[in-house]
């Protein structure tokens, strides 16, 4: 594959400071209305990637995206493409000029596609309160070799004492 063609790979994830929990029993176990926003604004109209297991926690495909589903099936849900292999996920994104692919979950995903990922664009929540349970992780060891680019505080509410705070540290491959 020319890297000319190539999209950027550029994996988000949301994680808990301190452990990297990323999810309880198949879904996000916080709220954060300041990463939901970002999450939004930087994949919509673009196409995003997520395992299986991932997938299943959607009641439906994410809006105003391509919505790709890394399964072994040749099949999966209305409003979403199902591909068997990275290449073909490579091959979807190409075919439709994009620019960029967005690699979303789960853990699995994240830890199998580090190599490939060119940014990686972490969120870590600090809980207002408690620790949340969690039960699935991100590999960020998988991630060692990405430097930090970027990090800053997503614009929360400042009188808003019921969500979590959030910041964005965006970490780049060495070329």
């Amino acid at each position: 594959m020319s890297a000319a063609n190539k999209p950027k790979i550029i994996a988000l994830a949301a994680a808990q400071a301190g452990g990297f929990g990323i999810g309880y029993k198949g879904h996000l176990p916080w709220k954060c209305p300041a990463d939901m926003a970002y999450f939004k604004k930087t994949t919509q109209g673009g196409i995003v990637l997520m395992g299986r297991v991932t997938a299943d926690g959607f009641p439906k495909p994410l809006p105003k995206r391509e919505n790709l589903v890394w399964t072994g099936s040749d099949t999966y849900r209305t409003g979403f493409h199902a591909v068997k292999t990275f290449d073909q996920a490579l091959d979807f994104a190409r075919e439709r000029q994009a620019a960029q692919l967005f690699v979303i979950g789960g853990a699995k995903v994240y830890e199998v596609l580090a190599p490939e990922v060119d940014e990686l664009h972490l969120t870590l929540i600090t809980p207002r309160g408690m620790l949340y349970s969690v039960d699935t992780y991100f590999p960020n060891y998988a991630y060692a070799n990405h430097f930090q680019r970027q990090r800053s505080e997503l614009l929360t509410d400042p009188d808003d004492q019921e969500n979590d705070k959030a910041e964005l540290i965006v970490f780049a491959r060495p070329t």
